[in-house]
C-alpha cells in the first residue's frame, strides 16, 4: 500500500514539475516581449535609436525611464544573488531527486520565490521605460503566468517536502518580503542580548 502511495506521489510530483516547466517557458515570452518593444518601436516606428527616443520625449519620460532603469537594476542584481548562493541546492534537487534539500536560507527566508520577484521587478522596470498599452499587457499576463507557475511550484514543494514546507510556508511570504523587517529586528536583539551575556 505504500508503495503505491509512493509512486502515486512521484507521479504527481513529475506531472507538477511538467506543468511547471511549460509555464515558466510561457512567463517568459511576456517578460523577453517588453524590451524588444521598447527597442523595436523606438527604431522601427520613429527612426531613432531608444535612448535619443527617450530624451526627445520630454523631462517625465526621462524621469520615468530612469526610475525603470533603477528598478530593473535592483532586479538584476536580486536575480544574480540568488542565483550564485542557493540556485546550486536547488539545481543539485533536481540531479538528486532521492534526498531533496528544501531551500530556505539567503533570500529564500524572507520570500518563497525570490527570482520570480526578481524577475517581476525587472518586467515592472522595463515597462517604466516604455509605458505603452502593449507593454502594460504584456507584464499583466507576465505577471499572471508566474503567479500560477508559482503555486504549481509550491504544490510540487509540499509534496516533495511534507510538513517541513507547510511549516516553512506560514512564516515566509509568497511575494512581498514583509517579515524583513521583523526578522532583521529579531536578528539584532538577539546579537545585543548573546553580548551582553557574553561580554
Amino acid at each position: 500500500m505504500e508503495t503505491d502511495l509512493e509512486s502515486k506521489i512521484k507521479g504527481d510530483i513529475s506531472s507538477l514539475e511538467k506543468k511547471e516547466f511549460k509555464l515558466n517557458l510561457a512567463r517568459h515570452l511576456p517578460l523577453i516581449y517588453i524590451p524588444a518593444s521598447i527597442i523595436l518601436k523606438s527604431i522601427a516606428i520613429h527612426g531613432k535609436n531608444p535612448i535619443d527616443y527617450v530624451v526627445e520625449q520630454g523631462p517625465d519620460n526621462i524621469a520615468l525611464a530612469i526610475g525603470g532603469l533603477a528598478v530593473t537594476g535592483v532586479g538584476a542584481f536580486m536575480k544574480s544573488m540568488v542565483d550564485e548562493n542557493e540556485m546550486r541546492t536547488i539545481c543539485d534537487n533536481i540531479k538528486e531527486r532521492e534526498n531533496p534539500k528544501l531551500v530556505k536560507s539567503g533570500a529564500y527566508n524572507f520570500c518563497r520565490h525570490p527570482c520570480y520577484l526578481a524577475q517581476t521587478l525587472m518586467g515592472i522596470g522595463f515597462t517604466m521605460m516604455g509605458p505603452a498599452i502593449d507593454t502594460a499587457l504584456a507584464l499583466a499576463s507576465y505577471m499572471g503566468v508566474t503567479e500560477l507557475t508559482a503555486r504549481a511550484e509550491e504544490r510540487k514543494n509540499e509534496l516533495q517536502f511534507g510538513e517541513e514546507y507547510k511549516r516553512y510556508t506560514k512564516t515566509v511570504p509568497r511575494w512581498l518580503p514583509t517579515n524583513l523587517v521583523s526578522k532583521t529586528y529579531n536578528s539584532i536583539k538577539q546579537r545585543i542580548a548573546s553580548r551582553k551575556d557574553n561580554p
